[in-house]
């Protein structure tokens, strides 16, 4: 909850919180952000792709990672991402075509002692950059369409499967193309909609 600094200088901006521990987290904030939980990511890291895929700015606090991946700094928790989840997560940041910021924050040098911390953004820094190479303009790529019809709504939800990446769009109601995943595709089919396209076509 520490964070509320960035909602005040930024009002109507949308915050995604990814790997969200629930017992570090008030129900306050629980009830008015979006958070994906470190449980459902240690099931399905993707689930994480397309709300990067679809930010402007990516935030990482150190302190979200695990006490024993950082080299058991002081006041980290025992529980958290590993090193190889977050390089994912960078990886998926260096692909998001609209992202132009990514910054690593609670690093300190002198506490550090074994090194294994820097060694860890070191590693995310470098899957940041690997990523950038796979950008993708939705606008720009091959793109197969999908009609989903729903009996609850009158127009059908459009998605878009790339033939080059496999990565997947929903048009939303103004026709922006907004990232999703084959499981948003797949529960809409269904009639079981996920909150991205609730938020983003429904809504």
């Amino acid at each position: 909850d520490d964070d509320v600094h960035f909602r005040n200088c930024q009002p109507g901006t949308l915050f995604q919180y990814i790997g969200t521990q629930r017992h570090l987290v008030s129900e306050t904030h629980l009830n008015v952000e979006g958070h994906l939980r470190l449980s459902d990511l240690r099931e399905d890291l993707s689930l994480a792709e397309p709300f990067i895929r679809d930010s402007d700015v990516m935030i990482f606090n150190c302190d979200s990672l695990s006490a024993s991946e950082a080299g058991f700094l002081t006041g980290m928790s025992g529980s958290g991402l590993t090193v190889i989840e977050a390089c994912q997560l960078f990886r998926y940041a260096g692909a998001a075509q609209s992202l132009f910021s990514a910054g690593i924050y609670g690093y300190a040098q002198e506490l550090d002692d074994s090194g294994m911390l820097g060694n860890a953004i070191a590693q995310m820094i470098w899957y940041l950059l690997e990523g950038s190479t796979l950008r993708e303009d939705p606008e720009k790529s091959h793109l197969t369409q999908y009609h989903v019809q729903s009996k609850d709504h009158e127009h059908a939800l459009l998605f878009y499967k790339s033939e080059l990446s496999g990565r997947w769009w929903i048009e939303n109601k103004v026709g922006r193309k907004v990232p999703c995943s084959y499981q948003d595709y797949r529960k809409a089919c269904e009639e079981d909609y996920s909150e991205l396209i609730i938020r983003s076509v429904l809504g």
